[in-house]
């Protein structure tokens, strides 16, 4: 009878922790799932930065127009970095992660709970990236990069809808 009580409890937790597929609780939630849903699946979006966290640093907090932007084949990115630099950039405006470049290596993917994960690779002629990027279905998203030159950096932001 204990061994019973033991199973049946354990089940209750596990269904319990279940995963759930997101589900909009008004017609504005929904409208706005949609339009997530329709721009990542075209791959042309943009997501405008707010924050940064650089590897094993604090969140900073961003007043400046940062973004990644995914237009067809391309990336376009203009991010602030803070974090170790193992080769440094040689003029005074090359700071920070900057670059309009092809992307070599694009795989989306989408979860139960419907979060779409996108993971790409870039080449410039500076360096390597290996973006990883997650967007929840309210638009809410985190973008890492990974770089050859430079240490890890997460950025949090949002979906742009606005844009001409």
């Amino acid at each position: 009878m204990k061994r019973f009580i033991s199973i049946a409890s354990t089940l209750l937790i596990l269904s319990s922790c279940a995963t759930k597929a997101y589900i909009p609780k008004n017609e504005k939630e929904a409208a706005k799932m949609q339009q997530v849903e329709n721009a990542v699946a075209n791959g042309n979006y943009l997501i405008e930065i707010a924050n940064a966290v650089p590897m094993g640093g604090r969140l900073i907090n961003l007043n400046g127009n940062y973004s990644v932007e995914i237009r067809n084949d391309s990336a376009f990115v203009h991010l602030p970095f803070y974090g170790r630099a193992y080769t440094a950039p040689m003029g005074l405006n090359d700071g920070g992660i900057k670059f309009n470049a092809p992307i070599d290596d694009y795989k989306l993917t989408t979860t139960k709970k419907g979060v779409y994960k996108a993971n790409m690779d870039i080449r410039t002629n500076q360096d390597n990236y290996r973006i990883y990027l997650e967007i929840m279905p309210d638009g809410t998203s985190t973008v890492r990069i990974n770089s050859n030159n430079r240490s890890p950096m997460s950025y949090y932001g949002e979906l742009e809808f606005d844009r001409e």
